[in-house]
């Protein structure tokens, strides 16, 4: 074979792979949007009810900061409750998602400290949370610790009546798996 038809031979063996891998890659291209287009309910149903238990935690937020420290204080701090309740709900998810992934596995790997019907590490999540939480109230509102205490106990309980009686929010809220998977 000459030089020539060396060269377009390898040309037209890298033109038939480039060719390959672009219907490749668009095939993948379209699979994922179609992924994601399929998705998009349950996305945004997702942020309509992060947008809601921000929202909602912010109220009660705000509530428990009136009826405990005072109307002036509540007045004042409207910026500092919304904050709180913005950076708790994102907490709540986050702390409760690792700790849930971090001691779920711990039975996987060790298999001794298996537990007969529950785990009681991961029924630890929600009170280090509360705890983080009452830190934050404290920080961000200003209040005494007495006042934080207080505020974040009628906040996370009013929190938690809306919850018991919306079920479907609750169900879709609940960020940690409790069967450590």
């Amino acid at each position: 074979m000459s030089q020539r038809k060396l060269v377009l031979l390898r040309k037209k063996i890298i033109n038939s792979i480039l060719d390959i891998s672009n219907v490749t890659i668009s095939k993948k291209i379209d699979q994922v949007t179609y992924t994601m287009l399929n998705q998009f309910p349950t996305t945004a149903v997702g942020i309509v009810f992060l947008i809601l238990a921000i929202l909602l935690l912010f109220l009660f937020n705000w509530v428990a900061v009136l009826l405990i420290d005072s109307k002036e204080t509540a007045r004042k701090k409207k910026g500092a409750c919304f904050l709180t309740a913005l950076i708790g709900v994102l907490m709540f998810i986050l702390v409760l998602w690792v700790w849930g992934k971090v001691f779920g596995a711990i039975p996987v790997l060790i298999p001794a400290m298996q537990w007969p019907d529950s785990q009681p590490l991961l029924a630890l999540g929600p009170m280090i949370v509360f705890l983080l939480y009452i830190l934050l109230v404290h920080g961000l509102i200003g209040s005494e610790w007495k006042k934080a205490v207080w505020i974040s106990i009628l906040a996370l309980l009013l929190l938690a009546v809306f919850l018991a009686f919306t079920p479907y929010v609750a169900q879709y809220l609940t960020f940690y798996p409790m069967n450590g998977g």
